[in-house]
């Protein structure tokens, strides 16, 4: 299960990153944020409401798309195929650690 749970988490962060670096770099987005802040700005406000909505709504659509992915078949399967895996190397362990338990009690 190592390899297919470092696969999966590989795979959410680097849809993380995308897509925070997409919402930061986008022209369109970036400028729609600048244009509320000021709006906020000559309110009153400090920008700060704005910017945060805008980061809660992005963590909201990632976390949307990383359960998504993660319910996606080819991660279930992945993760089904490294938990079948991970079984049978903990099988594998536990017969040579119980036989060496017993080889050292016969000694």
């Amino acid at each position: 299960m190592g390899g297919a749970k470092k696969g999966g988490i590989g795979l959410l962060l680097g849809v993380a990153t995308g897509a925070v670096l997409g919402v930061l770099f986008a022209p369109k987005k970036g400028r729609d944020l600048r244009d509320n802040v000021k709006k906020e700005i000559q309110h009153g406000g400090t920008g700060l409401g704005t910017v945060g909505k805008n980061f809660a709504a992005m963590g909201k659509d990632m976390a949307d798309t990383a359960h998504d992915i993660y319910d996606s078949p080819s991660v279930q399967n992945s993760l089904h195929t490294g938990g079948r895996k991970f079984s049978s190397v903990l099988k594998v362990l536990k017969a040579k650690i119980t036989g060496g338990k017993k080889k050292s009690a016969d000694k």
